[in-house]
């Protein structure tokens, strides 16, 4: 059977390392899920003691880049991260085309960092301070197995004699007249050329350092020991060797290289202040072939969002190289613009990751910024900085917890959006990494933040790069959703988000469940959110598509609405949205182009005719062609208008009436949408919407303020894709384009 997810179920079986798998909420406990792609599983197993997942997809799933990200994330999104075992024909071919010594003539020229660490008890500040001079390939490899760079040495119990002397057989250089590093990517020998070791020593002028230079030699694990046993998990279970794929490696983690990187990581935290590491960061280039070469899963040129933009941008459409040697580190910190992120290990040691699950973010930031209070206080965005530690045991005191698992030469991390993760290096290696995007990712883009403190933060003009990919996704979303419509549901838009209601609070006035509705017993123990149609989270108006933290309910559906957004004041309990009052969830505005939210019904100015219709308070605010005024009579309580406050309360909104400054009446239906001009009058009134690209059609597209600019903008599609604070000035009820937006 399959999932709505596209995540097949298999017979169970008594996983290996992987004893713990993540099943749908309407998975059994007993039954594995694995994601499908081209009609078969995808082999995964659990990094051992984590909820990392470790993809073995065959060749035939590894072809399409795109399709086995979107496969694979649904299973990957919680821990944040995930890591990618290539078939072994995808690694072979791309080493056969990579040269066995880089010349550093070809390699580009770094700047290392050095990272000094200053704190305690699992409290650390990253300080990186640029490297007094620039450095070669060949110089930093043989600087990063000087005695105080080099891994410290690590032998668990059973360690082969034979492996000691296997070691001391290769410090001798590796014979070429070519200036660079020698890499065996059979063996995961790398060695310094004798042309490089000969320039090296020419280099050192004390007689008796030279008497002591002794050529840089480095080896690494290139795949687990077949003589080794597998890693037990948390519960002492030990796998099998189920996991094969298509290339025949064994794919599971051993008991050794696991003991290893447990001892790795004690002695990391126990040293970290101690010998400062340098880290080849942020050095832009690849290693990786030419497109036309080498089409599959290059990072050179990965498929996705990004090869829209037009014009390169280092680290995130350009890939950067990262030359790591023992304890060099990256902090906590998530990808710019919230992007996904891949990292590719060509040669070397490994690389510790450590990822925080998605239900423990809200901990984690308050943990960190109470931690780093005076950095927070400084800048909302402080962990973009990369400069900010908190150790495992710290988190576990903090009840936070945390997911760990170790990249080999060779194998792929994946980070996804809003995915914490940090990590360190085992010992010399070359990495690299860029971002990228797929269609997802427009979901939290309009959303990203970025710290405005550093000069040269990444951010990305999503309406010049993307708005056509954005439009075309919003018309499909509303041709799906008026789909979904056809048969209409009482109270209920097309993607309603149902969320179990907490309970009224104590003393609460109880809400009276739909009369007449189907399954309306059930109705009574859920908030519907009959606004999900424009997205409208629990705890938003859905008057004015702010943060409502001080609202009123209706009391049949429990729409959230701010007070002054509905006429009922705040406090009163006695609210009925326009959808309960007319008994109905079909509810049009005359404005724009979505069904319910906060309608009011219009009241059309003298001599002009229409059928009865309703507008949002958000579009009749800022739709020049109409405005809200109140009912009742002119003489109204003057006193009361006097003690109205000048400005708005920050979760209040201030609506442009036709009578300023007379206060808003009492009872269910609130405020009036006073609409001045026939629909065709508004129709003619305006162009096409910048951001969605629909016309009058699909609603009223309002001028920008800018002048001379000549753009329109439909004020429900700002607040319907999060640019509201940006394209929506509240105060003088002016709208602008995304282009003039950023002043506001």
């Amino acid at each position: 059977m399959r999932n709505s997810g596209g995540i097949a179920a298999l017979p169970s079986h008594r996983p290996s390392s992987q004893s713990t798998r993540v099943s749908p909420p309407t998975a059994t406990t007993d039954t594995l899920f694995y994601p499908q792609l081209l009609g078969q599983p995808i082999e995964y197993y659990f990094y051992p003691n984590s909820s990392v997942p470790v993809f073995c997809p065959t060749t035939a799933q590894f072809a399409d880049f795109e399709a086995l990200v979107t496969a694979i994330e649904p299973l990957s999104v919680r821990a944040g991260i995930c890591k990618i075992i290539p078939p072994r024909q995808w690694r072979a071919e791309l080493e056969s085309r990579q040269a066995d010594v880089i010349d550093e003539a070809e390699f580009p020229i770094m700047k290392p960092i050095v990272q000094h660490f200053n704190g305690s008890r699992g409290i650390f500040h990253q300080y990186n301070v640029e490297f007094h001079r620039k450095l070669r390939l060949a110089q930093f490899f043989q600087m990063s197995q000087d005695a105080s760079h080099r891994k410290p040495e690590v032998k668990p119990d059973g360690e082969k004699k034979e492996k000691e002397e296997e070691e001391e057989a290769v410090v001798e250089p590796f014979e070429s007249d070519t200036v660079g590093i020698a890499v065996d990517y059979g063996t995961g020998h790398v060695r310094l050329t004798t042309a490089a070791a000969g320039a090296l020593l020419e280099g050192v002028r004390s007689e008796a350092q030279r008497a002591k230079f002794a050529p840089a030699v480095a080896r690494y694990q290139v795949q687990p020991d077949l003589d080794d046993e597998a890693a037990a998990d948390h519960n002492g279970v030990r796998p099998g060797r189920q996991f094969t794929a298509d290339d025949g490696r064994a794919l599971f983690v051993g008991a050794r290289e696991y003991a290893e990187n447990e001892e790795l990581e004690r002695m990391y935290w126990k040293n970290l202040l101690f010998q400062p590491p340098m880290y080849g960061a942020d050095v832009l280039g690849s290693l990786f072939p030419e497109e036309a070469e080498f089409p599959t899963w290059n990072i050179r040129r990965l498929p996705g969002l990004l090869r829209l933009i037009g014009q390169r941008m280092p680290g995130v459409n350009d890939p950067y190289l990262y030359l790591g040697m023992w304890k060099a580190t990256f902090a906590w910190h998530v990808e710019d613009m919230d992007l996904y992120s891949i990292n590719y290990i060509h040669f070397g040691a490994p690389k510790a990751w450590y990822a925080i699950p998605v239900e423990a973010h809200g901990r984690f930031e308050m943990s960190m910024q109470n931690v780093f209070a005076s950095d927070h206080k400084g800048c909302a965005q402080f962990l973009r900085h990369k400069a900010f530690l908190l150790s495992p045991r710290f988190l576990a005191q903090q009840g936070i917890p945390l997911h760990r698992v170790v990249q080999r030469a060779g194998e792929i991390m994946l980070t996804f959006p809003n995915g914490y993760h940090a990590g360190f290096n085992h010992g010399f290696n070359c990495a690299e990494s860029v971002n990228f995007a797929l269609e997802r990712w427009l979901d939290v883009a309009w959303a990203s933040k970025h710290c405005e403190c550093v000069r040269d933060s990444v951010t990305i003009d999503l309406m010049r790069w993307f708005g056509d990919v954005h439009r075309d996704r919003l018309r499909r979303q509303q041709r799906e959703q008026r789909d979904a419509q056809a048969t209409p549901r009482r109270h209920a838009a097309a993607h309603a988000a149902v969320v179990p209601s907490p309970g009224p609070a104590a003393g609460a006035p109880k809400r009276k469940p739909s009369v007449g509705a189907a399954g309306s017993a059930k109705r009574a123990h859920v908030a519907e959110r009959r606004f999900a149609s424009l997205h409208t989270p629990v705890g938003t108006c859905g008057g004015c598509l702010r943060a409502a933290a001080r609202a009123v309910e209706c009391e049949q559906c429990g729409l959230t609405v701010h007070g002054a957004c509905t006429g009922a004041g705040a406090g009163t309990g006695a609210y009925k949205c326009g959808n309960c009052v007319m008994d109905t969830d079909q509810l049009g505005c005359e404005l724009c182009g979505f069904l319910n939210g906060v309608l009011l019904p219009v009241r059309r100015a003298a001599g002009l005719r229409g059928k009865p219709a309703f507008a949002h308070f958000l579009c009749a605010n800022f739709v020049p062609q109409a405005f809200l005024d109140f009912p009742g009579p002119a003489t109204r309580d003057v006193e009361r208008a006097k003690t109205r406050p000048a400005e708005p309360a920050p979760s209040a909104v201030a609506t442009r009436s036709r009578t300023a400054g007379r206060p808003p009446a009492g009872g269910p239906m609130g405020h009036w949408a006073w609409v001045c001009g026939t629909q065709k009058a508004l129709a003619e009134a305006a162009g096409t919407c910048a951001i969605c690209g629909g016309d009058a059609a699909s609603g009223v597209p309002v001028a920008c303020a800018e002048p001379a600019c000549g753009r329109s903008v439909h004020p429900m599609c700002a607040a319907t894709h999060g640019m509201s604070s940006m394209l929506l000035d509240w105060s003088t009820r002016k709208v602008y384009c995304p282009d003039h937006g950023r002043s506001i």
